[in-house]
């Protein structure tokens, strides 16, 4: 039987991290850059027609993500970021964590919830890769307790026990 307290306390650890490192952080370090901001820019003009019909604070939700993504994707920024004198600061334990992303690219996934072992914890399957996996996710409970959702459109990391959302 899996011990999903255990892994909670995983996932918990993991995401302080990413709440400092990244979302303090890398994300804005990597905004910096005005090549990737205007080519981002670009990109989500493309969709404004579809932004205009969503919440106030969802295009800025989206542009984190996105910027998220394109840091921890296969061969992302994180490649380049990794030894620059910027992240010389950084502790061992966020090091690791940065080393270990790089081994575990983070993905987009939509899928859906095919079991609930756990609060907080969905068996879910990827309807595109038909990958089955563990998700840890308090903000998809959260959205449960709300509303059904047919289809999740996850940013997802693993974090060496389980797959976790981000955002």
């Amino acid at each position: 039987m899996m011990d999903y307290q255990f892994i909670e306390e995983q996932c918990k650890r993991n995401s302080k991290i990413a709440a400092t490192l990244v979302d303090e952080f890398l994300m804005y370090y990597a905004a910096e850059d005005k090549k990737f901001r205007n080519y981002m820019e670009k990109l989500f003009a493309a969709y404004q027609h579809v932004l205009k019909d969503l919440p106030a604070d969802a295009e800025v939700m989206y542009k984190a993500q996105y910027i998220i993504h394109r840091i921890f994707c296969k061969n992302g920024l994180i490649n380049k970021f990794i030894n620059h004198s910027a992240l010389k600061h950084i502790t061992k334990e966020e090091r690791s964590f940065l080393e270990h992303q790089i081994k575990y690219p983070w993905k987009f996934s939509y899928s859906i919830v095919v079991g609930r072992p756990a609060e907080k914890f969905f068996y879910m399957f990827d309807v595109f890769t038909g990958d089955s996996y563990l998700l840890y996710s308090p903000a998809m409970s959260k959205t449960l307790e709300e509303r059904w959702v047919n289809l999740w459109f996850n940013l997802i990391t693993f974090n060496g026990t389980c797959w976790q959302t981000y955002g």
